[in-house]
């Protein structure tokens, strides 16, 4: 008899081996004991317009990317602290700060008053959000905001309904 070369038992223990769920493997790397044993699964990242980002931050409690797409009022940039303050504004009129610094990475020209800008970054207070990319929203992305608004929308509140 032959015996199975140090490949073929290689095979044979990764075959044996049971299978895991990689991605519920990710979402618990990072959870608490209590956590894992009642799972409550949040969202990492919603897009949306600056109004619901604003009404969204009252309720997240755990940290999230935030994409929120507006149109831009007014840039006000501060040299002395390497950063720039956009003005963005929503489809209701509601204004939401949005401040990135000049190490970021953003391709916005001088003049892009009343262009639809898209940002992503962190919330830092009830209207101040930290910019990490800004750039010129494209149509797709403008046309597609509706629909990614409302499936962010409803995870926020099913995250208000399971803390309740």
């Amino acid at each position: 008899m032959q015996q199975p070369s140090s490949s073929g038992q290689n095979n044979q223990l990764v075959s044996k081996t049971p299978r895991r769920n990689i991605p519920a493997l990710l979402t618990y790397a990072s959870a608490t004991p209590t956590e894992e044993t009642n799972p409550i699964i949040s969202p990492r990242f919603l897009s949306g317009t600056p109004e619901m980002l604003l009404n969204w931050f009252s309720v997240i409690t755990s940290p999230c990317l935030f994409e929120v797409i507006g149109q831009l009022k007014e840039i006000e940039r501060c040299e002395e602290l390497q950063q720039s303050v956009l003005l963005l504004r929503g489809q209701l009129g509601m204004i939401l700060r949005v401040t990135f610094y000049i190490n970021d990475y953003h391709t916005l020209s001088p003049d892009c008053n009343g262009f639809w800008i898209r940002c992503v970054g962190r919330m830092q207070d009830a209207n101040t959000m930290r910019a990490f990319t800004i750039r010129e929203a494209t149509p797709n992305e403008v046309y597609a905001l509706p629909r990614m608004s409302s499936l962010s929308e409803q995870e926020v509140n099913l995250m208000k309904f399971s803390t309740a």
